[in-house]
């Protein structure tokens, strides 16, 4: 049971998360100073998407809450300013409760959807009309009230519409990526990622990382779990999500996330040794023809291939032995 502290502190929350979502319609909203708050205390978040759901929900069922009002002889004259709009909102809240309409923030999580890929991309539409370009040989899991909650194996490019009541939470890897509202792309492995945004902005951060790492349009993040580092630079937006159009670009990244990448969109089945895997490669591939790919890879690097049964294997040169796996 809540004491009146707790439940004073409690009100005061609700109050400010009432604030902010009116304030969301207005074009004057500081969404620096909302995300600071949204992220002051986890209470914040919550209740603010609580309070969001709630508007959607009675905006929904507006027709009966107009009829309820009219039974009640709920007072209709306007107020001027923002206190008014709050008064609508928690007049609209009351009508809602007279007519025995009744939301419940616990409800009942919708099952989880989860899209897989083979050698083809797919579309993946959200609720909200946001799309995901699911990459080849990738998995994607959609979770969570609202389809909050995303995890990505593989990569895939997002394409997700402003909305501060929804903010998606990404797991790809080691890394979450969280998002309001932007255009990004995501390549991932159990060990590594790459994030790069090219509209809006992002926040990226892992358990290994001691803050959060914002990024913004024209950004990027590389973060190397073998290596326990964390890499932000300006890379452009022209090049990214270039795998859409089979092509992949490359500015110093390591050999090993290169050759991931061969292997998922170029259906390339190629290894590299453990003491190459940190070379790095800077540089354009298409995709069209894994063969081919690995052997552009292999020439700008000055490596050998050695074929195998089980696929090919970049070496250092003269190393041209056959590979026991």
């Amino acid at each position: 049971m809540m004491d009146r502290d707790d439940r004073t502190d409690l009100g005061r929350i609700i109050d400010e998360a009432i604030i902010w979502h009116v304030a969301s319609a207005d074009d004057a909203m500081d969404w620096d100073v909302f995300t600071f708050w949204l992220e002051a205390d986890p209470r914040h978040r919550a209740c603010y998407q609580d309070i969001a759901r709630m508007d959607a929900t009675l905006l929904d069922h507006r027709d009966a809450i107009r009829a309820a009002l009219a039974e009640h002889q709920a007072p209709t004259r306007s107020f001027p300013g923002r206190r008014a709009r709050l008064s609508a909102w928690a007049l609209v809240a009351a009508a809602a409760v007279a007519i025995g309409f009744v939301w419940f923030p616990g409800r009942e999580v919708p099952q989880a959807r989860v899209y897989a890929t083979a050698a083809n991309a797919m579309p993946v539409k959200l609720t909200d009309g946001s799309t995901i370009d699911l990459a080849p040989r990738s998995r994607l899991t959609i979770s969570g009230h609202d389809e909050r909650d995303l995890a990505l194996e593989g990569g895939a490019y997002f394409t997700i519409r402003h909305d501060p009541a929804r903010p998606l939470a990404i797991t790809a890897g080691p890394v979450t990526v969280h998002d309001i509202g932007t255009s990004f792309d995501i390549q991932s492995d159990p060990e590594n990622a790459r994030v790069e945004v090219a509209e809006g902005h992002v926040r990226v951060d892992a358990r290994s990382m001691d803050t959060p790492a914002p990024l913004q349009a024209g950004q990027s993040l590389r973060f190397d779990g073998q290596a326990g580092q964390v890499l932000i630079e300006t890379v452009g937006i022209s090049p990214m999500g270039g795998w859409r159009h089979h092509q992949l670009n490359y500015n110093s990244v390591p050999l090993a996330l290169v050759v991931g990448d061969l292997n998922r969109y170029a259906g390339a089945r190629v290894t590299v040794p453990g003491d190459l895997e940190h070379l790095r490669f800077s540089g354009s591939l298409v995709t069209v023809d894994g063969n081919r790919a690995v052997r552009d890879l292999a020439q700008l690097m000055g490596l050998d291939i050695v074929r195998g049964p089980h696929g090919d294997r970049l070496v250092a040169p003269g190393s041209l032995r056959p590979h026991r796996g």
